[in-house]
């Protein structure tokens, strides 16, 4: 009897447990704009959620809904008038289970694959995996 009791508060608070609520997003949250962070490195990725991405400037993806990403480095010019961009677009194969993903873009990443360190609302960051 004692066991079974046991068993069942087990149960319960492992239940508990996994259905409080967390600061963690799924990743078909990553829709939106994402600007690189400053301080980023080879080996980590930081990106930060923008609001706008035609105020900011540096090296912004843009994740649509079907996993389509947009990858565009955004220069502003010497006269602080003017934004030139470049383009390239392809997509992330990712596995929610082991939080790895696989690039296609950007250019400069391409055929890389990454593992999700840290995933929320406001930022992700990626760590490069050797091949």
């Amino acid at each position: 009897m004692k066991t079974t009791a046991r068993y069942i508060m087990g149960l319960f608070l492992i239940t508990v447990l996994f259905s409080c609520k967390s600061n963690k997003v799924a990743l078909e949250h990553l829709e939106g704009s994402w600007l690189l962070s400053d301080e980023h490195n080879e080996q980590l990725l930081e990106y930060r959620r923008i609001e706008n991405a035609n105020m900011d400037y540096g090296s912004i993806l843009t994740i649509s809904n079907d996993s389509t990403i947009t990858d565009s480095y955004v220069l502003k010019c010497l006269n602080g008038k003017n934004m030139s961009k470049f383009y390239s677009q392809g997509t992330w194969k990712i596995n929610e289970k082991s939080m790895q993903l696989s690039s296609t873009v950007p250019i400069d990443l391409q055929g890389q694959n990454f593992k999700i360190v840290a995933l929320d609302t406001d930022k992700f960051i990626l760590s490069k995996i050797k091949n």
